[in-house]
């Protein structure tokens, strides 16, 4: 937000990753790993009774391509949006679906730290702290995002009464409040599925691909409409067929 205040143009896009690995760096360098997480042999020594291929490339490849859905869904009309409207228009978009990522993201942080938790608590079989754990992960993250979201969307609403907020770099308040609707959905759909998925499985692959497709079909064939009209497509396919489609899921292991 800084670098665009001052004009810095696109060294904005490289803010957020130069930022986290300064961060990282530092952290590292004054915080050593702990002695019991240091191996005394070298890694070509070590033995170890879990096998890649068998135990863990089966879950990987089906989070990758469930990654790879969820990221094509949420970032294709930036590209989209450019190729028929333009780059100032596509501008506008993207710097909103990122800032509005960005809160969805630090909104998920608690169920993504408390991860190892959550599988610890599975394998012992403590189904009444992992449901109460998860319900207040939940609670904190959405209190989050929803109060994020309405500070964004008066930001949005109220922020050209204010010079100094450069609001011609955002998109209009109707854009803003439809993919604030969506996010709000994934959000929902972010912490269903590590909960699930702590159980060693992964049951979103058929959502996450089934759902971008759906996404790719409804954007090719209404690809010349105004962006809020593609929005529209993508609530509508989240609210009525990712999200209903993933508390069913998340009905089961619950």
């Amino acid at each position: 937000f800084f670098i665009l205040f001052f004009d810095g143009g696109v060294w904005a896009l490289c803010a957020v990753p130069l930022s986290a690995n300064i961060y990282t760096l530092g952290w590292l360098l004054f915080h050593p790993i702990p002695d019991q997480y240091v191996s005394k042999e070298p890694l070509h020594m070590i033995k170890s009774n879990i096998n890649w291929k068998e135990n863990i490339f089966p879950l990987q490849w089906r989070f990758g391509l469930s990654w790879m859905s969820g990221y094509a869904s949420t970032h294709l009309l930036v590209p989209i949006t450019f190729i028929s409207l333009g780059a100032i228009s596509a501008g506008k978009l993207g710097i909103t679906v990122g800032a509005l990522n960005a809160l969805l993201l630090v909104s998920l942080s608690p169920i993504t730290a408390k991860y190892p938790t959550m599988a610890s608590l599975i394998t012992k079989n403590q189904k009444t702290e992992l449901n109460r754990l998860f319900i207040a992960l939940l609670k904190q993250g959405l209190i989050f995002i929803i109060s994020g979201m309405m500070i964004f969307l008066l930001f949005i609403a109220l922020g050209s009464n204010f010079t100094i907020i450069p609001m011609d770099r955002f998109a209009s308040l109707e854009i803003s409040f439809l993919y604030s609707i969506s996010t709000l959905a994934t959000f929902f759909i972010g912490c269903f599925a590590p909960y699930m998925r702590a159980h060693g499985q992964e049951p979103m692959l058929k959502v996450s691909v089934i759902g971008t497709l759906c996404l790719i079909t409804f954007y090719a064939i209404n690809f010349d409409q105004m962006t809020n009209i593609l929005l529209r497509y993508h609530l509508l396919t989240n609210i009525f067929l990712v999200l209903p489609w993933t508390i069913i899921l998340f009905i089961k292991y619950y």
